[in-house]
């Protein structure tokens, strides 16, 4: 890894940002614009000749449409002075935006956090992502918020500080840790039953088609009841039914698909891997590219685990399951963090 490599936040949640909350605090403006109908601008007369010029120039700022124009550029100053550099050095993490910079030694990190957050605003949902990275102190665990991060940019924080605290391990804390993933030993066979994914996927597929016909029967009697009967309800009514039984057909016929790349075990040692008979050596691969643990889904539908393992210009990709069926994959990714300590270049998250 070269060192000293700056991590910068996500330009495209920036900017959609400054024109979600650029509205947001525009409209705002021009509802304090009305204030001027209350005699607001008396009080700013006070203040004589400065407060009557700042009384016109507030005034004109929050007039419409010059309110959302106004809005945004106040929100593209706060993403200015939020902006965050995360800069991972041999030693420490380093957190910098204006005005502010927090140096972190790098043996103090913990770990890191996505969390979303779906808000309602007039009927317009906004999913929120707040990244944080937690970092070990005197008084307990401290999380430092990183503005702007997405589940990408994480992972590539994620990645340079795994590879740094690798690198600097001295080579007997690392044959230590590698010890307990002895060649042979029932303690690195991760058992991946596909009957088993099969059936929790399969469940998963039927309570959601379930709770869509469930609103949509009360829709139907919602409708029935302030319209009546009519043969156009009915028919839209059967229309949404066999969309609904097609979209369910889709799920089960994708999840079959999947099931084809469904390994039966994984076994693990401090050389190597093997996906069921396939053996992928950690010094012959070139990397292995994993859903991130830490990935959460916009969606009802729950987070999907895939592996790629690219090696010798072939690639094979795996499918593990999902959070409905895999509750063990953030045990399984950290098993093979821990067996390839000598490798942690070659393993990446998305």
């Amino acid at each position: 890894m070269t060192e000293n490599k700056p991590v910068k936040g996500s330009i495209k949640i920036q900017i959609k940002f400054i024109f979600v909350w650029g509205i947001l605090i525009g409209c705002l403006l021009y509802f304090l614009n009305f204030l001027y109908f209350f005699g607001l601008f008396k009080i700013f007369r006070l203040f004589g000749l400065i407060g009557s010029i700042g009384w016109s120039l507030l005034y004109r700022v929050t007039k419409w449409p010059i309110a959302i124009l106004t809005g945004i550029v106040i929100a593209g100053i706060m993403v200015v002075f939020r902006r965050v550099t995360v800069l991972v050095t041999k030693d420490s993490v380093v957190i910098k935006k204006i005005g502010q910079k927090v140096q972190l030694s790098i043996d103090d990190f913990e770990g890191a956090d996505i969390k979303k957050k779906m808000h309602t605003i007039w009927y317009i949902v906004i999913v929120s992502t707040k990244v944080y990275l937690y970092f070990r102190n005197p008084n307990g665990t401290k999380a430092y918020r990183l503005f702007g991060f997405s589940d990408r940019k994480l992972e590539q924080v994620m990645q340079y500080i795994r590879e740094q605290r690798s690198n600097n391990m001295p080579i007997e804390e690392k044959v230590e840790a590698l010890n307990p993933l002895k060649e042979d030993t029932p303690f690195n066979d991760i058992v991946i039953s596909s009957a088993q994914i099969r059936h929790d996927e399969r469940k998963m597929i039927l309570r959601i088609s379930g709770i869509g016909l469930i609103l949509l029967v009360f829709a139907f009697i919602a409708v029935l009841v302030h319209v009546g009967m009519e043969i156009s309800l009915i028919i839209n009514i059967l229309f949404l039914l066999c969309v609904l039984f097609g979209a369910v057909l889709i799920q089960l016929q994708h999840l079959s698909r999947k099931l084809m790349h469904c390994p039966e075990i994984i076994r693990i040692n401090k050389n190597a891997m093997w996906i069921g008979e396939k053996c992928f050596s950690y010094t012959g691969i070139s990397y292995i590219n994993m859903t991130s643990p830490r990935k959460e889904n916009n969606s009802i539908f729950p987070v999907q685990y895939w592996m790629t393992v690219e090696e010798s210009e072939k690639t094979f990709k795996y499918w593990l399951g999902s959070q409905a069926s895999f509750g063990e994959y953030e045990d399984f990714c950290k098993t093979l963090e821990q067996a390839m300590l000598m490798h942690a270049d070659k393993l990446r998250y998305k």
